[in-house]
């Protein structure tokens, strides 16, 4: 079974190297936060200082290229 972070890490045409970025390992994050122990939106921009706006944007974001990902794997050798 693959876990939202599974999906979010692995490497993919736009990211052949596997690196994600700052900003995606970012989102990745956010959702892990907001499906592991259920944190949310707002909570998650308390912890991290951040407008609660934003934070909820970039889970949008998130929550698009989770939707987007393949689910049965795409590393490259």
């Amino acid at each position: 079974m693959h876990t939202t972070t599974d999906r979010c890490e692995r490497p993919s045409a736009r990211h052949p190297t596997g690196y994600m970025g700052e900003e995606a390992e970012k989102r990745v994050e956010i959702l892990r936060l907001r499906f592991t122990p259920g944190l949310p939106i707002r909570e998650i921009a308390r912890l991290w200082n951040e407008d609660a706006r934003t934070v909820h944007r970039q889970y949008e974001v998130a929550r698009q290229e989770y939707r987007e990902a393949p689910a049965g794997g795409n590393r490259v050798p």
